[in-house]
């Protein structure tokens, strides 16, 4: 009787030396990760953990932060460049509790909402972008109205009627009172002519009424006892305790009752970005009992000005726009201003000639709550939207967050650096977690739950400053560092893609912690029960080490790696023995 021979079962060795990061999806790659904390992409394809952390300093009270030539930030009311702080009247009065806006403009740096300017090139020149003036007019102080030319210089005489004087001298001066308004015009004895005076201005003569204006100003006139004069203005010529307007009154006079008021405004706008020397601005809702919908930008390289309009190229600049919803971000990419709702981009193409274009697009926006989410890695631009982390080249965004899964987060804040994407947003339970996308690699890291309310790049720095006050370098090299990092990572579940009854009868991690660094290894089976620890290793400095594990019987399994400090996994091994076909019922 002969027996049947038994074949002994196929073994394999499968290999993962490529560790692919943060993968949620409903069915991860090979060599990615489904939970992770603290590893980075720097080493890819080891998986490794991140850089310690430096705490550059503390802040009681921060409100706002920026790069500029140093790190600039607002902590409570006062301002900081460079660490230090920086004083001045108008930077005194910066409201507490109230986040900040830091926009960069050449050497100055423009603070929203308080509407204060630095130069941080002299720190002597200060102020406000708003300039309002009165006068309160009474007998004994008023304000003064006369004709006078673009400069300010009076007429030497003027005769005011309704008929032309019958023997005028050449260079005489007559106002027209017959016309309405009235036209000054003077004579030319060679013509015998009576000509039409361009540019006749009224000077307004009042206590401090210039004071903080510049003569181009565009402001606005209130009270005048002239009402022709009342409404938007062009400053022609300005001092202390006077202001020159384009106009034409009857007579000389003095006001002696109500308030004369000049003010130079700006707008109240929700988000906020420069571009081509310009600041660029939106604003929705409630304006003086009216609804705007409107984009803004102030006179060309005047930051102050937002009311000028003279029909030149460098006027200030307003426009209404058609779509629906509040504004929900601002940036500049690749030379263009472009502003967000949660539907539709709108991108302003800046003109030299002053016709800007502003072209609509509907897609995918910013989220209402994630404008610190805009960030710019190489030339594309990263948000986050309502559904997911968008990456817009200028023409359609496309979605890079796959591997984040189903969960969807809100009140995203992002900064970049090199080819990386930091975002800190809250997931569904409000806690926030702090992922990194390298765009380079295509991967993403988890680190924390780091809450970051502002991301600043500072040449090849980037600093974070977070929710309790502390700036912190993200790659710790400045500050000081936080010391060893814990971290883990897991995989996914490791042989489902195989259809047939198999075995594991050997796996083995090869990994190199440095010298005081801890790892722990542990393993589920099926899905199901506790983690079995079933391994520990400490660094020696020696080189790198292996783990074995000796799995029981089952059809896959997790790994699951914990550890604190510096170290590298090179692979995991796993020895694969195939059974028989599944049994069908």
């Amino acid at each position: 009787m002969f027996y049947p021979k038994l074949r002994r079962n196929a073994r394999s060795r499968r290999i993962n030396q490529t560790f692919l990061g943060y993968d949620r999806s409903p069915r991860p790659k090979v060599g990615a990760l489904v939970e992770m904390e603290n590893l980075t992409a720097d080493h890819f394809p080891t998986l490794s953990p991140r850089a310690p952390r430096g705490v550059v300093t503390t802040l009681s009270s921060p409100q706002g932060m920026m790069g500029k030539e140093s790190l600039v930030w607002v902590d409570g009311s006062s301002l900081y460049i460079g660490g230090l702080e920086v004083s001045g009247p108008a930077l005194s009065t910066l409201a507490d509790m109230c986040p900040k806006t830091l926009v960069s403009m050449g050497a100055y740096i423009l603070i929203f909402p308080d509407k204060v300017y630095v130069n941080t090139a002299d720190l002597s020149d200060w102020g406000f972008l708003e300039n309002i003036r009165a006068v309160t007019c009474n007998a004994d102080s008023g304000v003064r109205y006369s004709l006078c030319q673009s400069d300010g210089t009076a007429y030497p005489s003027v005769l005011s009627a309704e008929t032309a004087p019958e023997t005028p001298e050449s260079g005489s001066y007559w106002l027209d009172t017959s016309l309405s308004p009235p036209v000054m015009k003077v004579y030319s004895a060679d013509s015998g002519f009576w000509s039409e005076v361009s540019a006749v201005c009224v000077k307004l003569e009042g206590a401090n009424l210039g004071a903080g204006f510049s003569a181009g100003d565009g402001v606005t006139l209130s009270g005048c006892g002239e009402k022709r004069l009342n409404g938007a203005a062009i400053l022609q010529a300005v001092g202390t305790n006077y202001v020159v307007v384009s106009g034409v009154i009857s007579s000389p006079f003095a006001q002696t009752a109500g308030t004369v008021t000049v003010s130079r405004t700006v707008p109240d706008m929700d988000y906020l970005t420069q571009c081509g020397n310009r600041l660029w601005g939106c604003k929705y809702g409630l304006v003086d009992g009216e609804t705007v919908n409107e984009i803004y930008a102030c006179a060309l390289g005047d930051f102050k000005n937002w009311q000028k309009f003279q029909g030149l190229s460098t006027d200030s600049y307003v426009a209404t726009r058609g779509s629906d919803g509040p504004w929900t971000g601002a940036v500049t990419h690749l030379g263009c201003p472009v502003f967000f709702k949660e539907n539709v981009l709108e991108k302003v193409y800046p003109s030299s000639s002053g016709a800007h274009e502003i072209v609509t697009t509907a897609c995918r926006g910013v989220r209402a709550g994630s404008h610190r989410s805009l960030a710019i890695v190489g030339e594309v631009l990263y948000y986050h939207s309502a559904t997911d982390i968008c990456a817009y080249d200028g023409a359609l965004p496309v979605s890079v967050s796959q591997a984040l899964g189903q969960e969807r987060y809100s009140g995203a804040v992002a900064g970049s650096v090199g080819s990386k994407y930091y975002v800190s947003m809250a997931d569904s339970n409000g806690v926030f977690q702090l992922f990194v996308y390298d765009t380079a690699r295509n991967l993403w890291h988890r680190e924390d739950n780091l809450e970051i309310r502002h991301f600043s790049t500072l040449g090849h720095q980037l600093y974070g400053l977070d929710v309790s006050g502390r700036i912190l370098s993200m790659d710790g090299t400045q500050g000081e560092s936080e010391g060893k990092v814990n971290w883990s990572a897991e995989s996914g579940p490791i042989g489902l893609e195989q259809m047939n009854q198999q075995m594991f009868s050997r796996l083995a991690i090869r990994l190199k912690p440095e010298a005081g660094s801890d790892v722990d290894v542990y393993i589920r089976y099926d899905g199901e029960g506790e983690w079995i620890h079933g391994a520990n290793l400490r660094g020696d400095g020696l080189g790198s080490r292996v783990i074995p594990l000796l799995p029981r019987r089952c059809e896959y399994y997790h790994l699951k790696l914990r550890g604190r400090g510096p170290c590298l996994v090179y692979g995991i091994s796993a020895i694969q023995e195939e059974g028989s076909d599944v049994q069908w019922p």
